[in-house]
């Protein structure tokens, strides 16, 4: 049995999680789907906005085994003791909870919802001492606080039991589809919620990941390149794929559909190509920035609503070598590639009504060098950058119109070519 904690308090039993910071989703990387068999977290998520905790209740669900059991420990802002109250808000908690808005927050993520300890919506105090008792008295419980026994101050916790159901899920799941599909790249795993490659699930055309984060799911389709992706027969034949998907109805217009690609172009080809042609930055960015543009189109033309994620800053280290794409130029000329690309991306996406996101401009410091604590490797992002996605996006969506393509004027030769 795996039983982990989060948190200062760790019941008899239970390990203390590695990377237990649970506003990202580095946690969940250190199981395996539906290996734990029970997870505990005490004064956490109120640490934590809401976007931190619903992506927390869904890579629960998930890393637990069918009949697993999630217990969460927090301050009652149903308690309807005065002096309580105002202790509690004096620790400037992002999130206030009460039995109500955890309930929702548990069953919306498909786990079955167990009052243990709480205040009703009438001020009413329940305890189900047995159950409390027999998965490890949290030590700010009503029956452990030592405050709990001044009557003029009745400290109490909100404990909720949830349970991942072997049979079927709560009624009030919200479903495992989230608003969004990151599509295209590796850089489409960060959005899904992982630093790793493990556990994705392979489809026809793709690689799946799926359910580890609250707001997006993934389809990897592998190395592509901007420049190539409104043409087919190119090496990688992404534009193929991505048809084939739609086909298949895997890509379809019901949410939003995020398109990744862009980091390899700027890392390996762009200052290239710079030097090859006697051209500017701006110049080979502009050509291959046409290029997206014409297969979001085509993309609109298929019905789908897309959105674009901007590629990330340049790989940190300025001695990577990947024979089948490399870095090329300074990490100072690659980022200078990447501003452009992302500027020029963020005009094409506003003009069409397009969504655009990019965090290139956290991930760079002030002499235009890779800040690499945010990675997890030499060119992906570590879930530690994930709280800067929800400064894009606070309400968890992405606008789109997806209004029919209107021209856009990009200064770029006709004739020239990346090769």
């Amino acid at each position: 049995m795996k039983l982990i904690s989060f948190g200062d308090t760790t019941p008899k039993g239970y390990e203390n999680a590695p990377d237990a910071d649970i506003g990202d989703l580095r946690w969940q990387n250190a199981w395996p789907l539906n290996s734990v068999t029970s997870l505990y977290v005490e004064h956490r998520l109120s640490r934590c906005n809401l976007h931190q905790i619903r992506d927390f209740m869904t890579a629960s669900y998930n890393v637990l085994v069918d009949g697993g059991h999630l217990r969460v420990v927090e301050v009652d802002f149903a308690n309807p003791n005065l002096g309580y109250i105002s202790y509690v808000a004096g620790l400037n908690p992002v999130t206030r909870f009460d039995f109500g808005n955890m309930s929702g927050f548990l069953a919306g993520a498909g786990f079955l919802v167990r009052g243990t300890e709480y205040h009703d919506s009438f001020g009413q105090f329940h305890c189900d001492l047995r159950a409390l008792k027999s998965k490890g008295l949290p030590a700010r419980s009503r029956f452990r606080d030592s405050r709990g026994a001044d009557p003029a101050l009745q400290y109490s916790s909100l404990v909720v039991d949830a349970y991942k159901s072997a049979v079927s899920r709560s009624e009030a799941y919200v479903g495992r589809v989230p608003r969004h599909l990151a599509v295209g790249d590796s850089h489409t795993r960060f959005l899904a919620g992982k630093d790793n490659i493990e556990n994705g699930e392979t489809v026809p055309h793709a690689r799946s990941y799926s359910g580890f984060a609250a707001h997006f799911d993934a389809l990897h389709l592998g190395p592509g390149l901007a420049y190539n992706l409104d043409r087919a027969g190119s090496q990688t034949r992404i534009l193929e794929r991505v048809n084939a998907l739609i086909d298949t109805g895997a890509i379809n217009g019901e949410r939003v559909v995020v398109f990744s690609f862009g980091e390899i172009d700027c890392r390996s080809h762009v200052v290239k190509q710079t030097q090859r042609q006697n051209r500017s930055i701006e110049d080979i960015v502009g050509e291959i920035c046409k290029s997206y543009a014409n297969f979001l189109d085509m993309m609109v033309r298929r019905g789908i609503r897309p959105a674009v994620w901007g590629p990330v800053a340049s790989t940190p280290n300025q001695a990577y070598a990947d024979p089948d794409a490399p870095a090329y130029g300074t990490i100072g000329q690659r980022n200078h590639a990447i501003a452009c690309f992302n500027r020029e991306m963020r005009y094409i996406c506003d003009r069409r009504g397009y969504g655009f996101l990019t965090l290139a401009d956290k991930l760079i410091d002030s002499s235009g060098q890779t800040i690499k604590d945010y990675y997890c490797d030499d060119i992906h992002l570590s879930q530690r950058a994930r709280p800067f996605l929800w400064s894009l996006m606070p309400h968890g969506e992405i606008a789109v119109s997806a209004a029919p393509p209107a021209p856009v004027n990009i200064s770029v030769d006709p004739g020239s070519t990346m090769g």
